[in-house]
């Protein structure tokens, strides 16, 4: 893969990372998913996984068979 095209990659990942879910169980099941991930290795995982950990710290734990459709 060249610089470039590298470099447009790591663009993308940032601006989807900025991207917050509307709905409150998809944060959730967002927080619980990039908790099992190797977050340190990407810059832009590690900050949604920390900004999403805030505001779930609170928040039962995520049961995936219960979950809506739309959360998994």
């Amino acid at each position: 893969m060249s610089r470039p095209d590298r470099d447009l990659v790591a663009a993308i990942r940032l601006e989807l990372a900025a991207i917050e879910p509307a709905r409150p169980c998809d944060r959730a099941a967002e927080a619980v998913g990039l908790a099992s991930a190797p977050a340190q290795r990407r810059m832009e995982l590690a900050r949604t996984a920390l900004r999403l950990s805030r505001e779930s710290a609170a928040a039962p734990a995520f049961d995936w068979a219960a979950a809506p459709g739309h959360c998994r």
